[in-house]
């Protein structure tokens, strides 16, 4: 629920509350959304049941707060505050790892050994990867993809590694310096994207450079989260999305039942399904 008239969530927004009355906001999204529903476990009638989604998810804190996962979480108060009150609350994709709550994810560090597997059994050794790290997600992947490499003997080469935080991961100014990264590193052979943005624009980079997938570069993509991966020809973990959120609501279902606010047994780790297109080149 929600929108905002301007891009950052430090200004006006306005959320469409019960019986869908919008309500008008001046300040932080992320901390008036919690205020929001705070207030309203302190005055609702707990004799009619309710169900409600709290989006926090910004582009460039989506990590930072809210329901997504993080290195660092100033709302850590909110979130032991709804505990103590008895609330359930399941995290999916992401999760904070001090924090107790159940969650639905995908094993990503299965999922780096398999994608990075592919590419050292065709031959590359030169691999260069970009992930966020402001993501704790992405930092799985990162930590796979390394161990991935050890595991096979492969040297793990620092330089080789891009990182961004997620405001900029997206934009027209961010595949410039994915252009300037890819041009410094002059024996690479492989990409690895960390998520389907990040694969859309080391295609179009790539494109701009007048190379070819997978003559010139092999690529692979974590999480891909669109549905033409077998006409794309991409190498790559599918977003499993609609899986993920029927687990969540048949378990949050479950916990508001039973009067469950605890992990017990309700978290779920996704086994990743991969798929094996025409994007990695066998290296003679």
């Amino acid at each position: 629920m929600g929108g905002n008239s301007k891009r950052w969530s430090a200004f006006l927004f306005y959320v469409f509350a019960e019986n869908n009355n919008r309500v008008d906001f001046k300040g932080d999204r992320a901390d008036c959304m919690t205020d929001m529903a705070l207030e309203f476990f302190d005055t609702y009638d707990k004799k009619k049941p309710f169900f409600m989604t709290i989006s926090q998810i910004e582009p460039h804190h989506q990590n930072f707060d809210g329901v997504k996962a993080s290195l660092l979480n100033p709302n850590l108060d909110c979130y032991q505050e709804l505990y103590r009150r008895r609330i359930p609350i399941i995290f999916y994709n992401n999760y904070y790892k001090n924090l107790h709550y159940p969650r639905v994810i995908v094993n990503d560090l299965e999922c780096a050994d398999r994608l990075i597997g592919l590419l050292v059994q065709a031959g590359h050794r030169h691999i260069a990867s970009i992930f966020i790290y402001d993501n704790y997600q992405s930092i799985e992947k990162f930590q796979g993809t390394i161990a991935a490499l050890i595991k096979r003997g492969v040297e793990f080469q620092d330089d080789y590694i891009k990182w961004c935080v997620s405001d900029e991961a997206y934009g027209p100014r961010f595949a410039r310096s994915i252009d300037r990264f890819l041009r410094r590193l002059p024996k690479y052979t492989a990409v690895v994207c960390c998520n389907y943005m990040i694969y859309r624009l080391v295609r179009q980079v790539l494109e701009d450079q007048g190379k070819r997938v997978p003559e010139d570069c092999s690529l692979v993509c974590f999480d891909y989260s669109s549905g033409d991966w077998e006409t794309e020809g991409i190498t790559c973990s599918i977003h499993q999305g609609e899986k993920v959120g029927q687990l969540v609501a048949t378990r949050l279902m479950t916990m508001i039942q039973r009067h469950d606010c605890e992990d017990k047994n309700y978290t779920y780790v996704l086994k990743p399904k991969i798929h094996i297109g025409d994007s990695i080149r066998t290296l003679t």
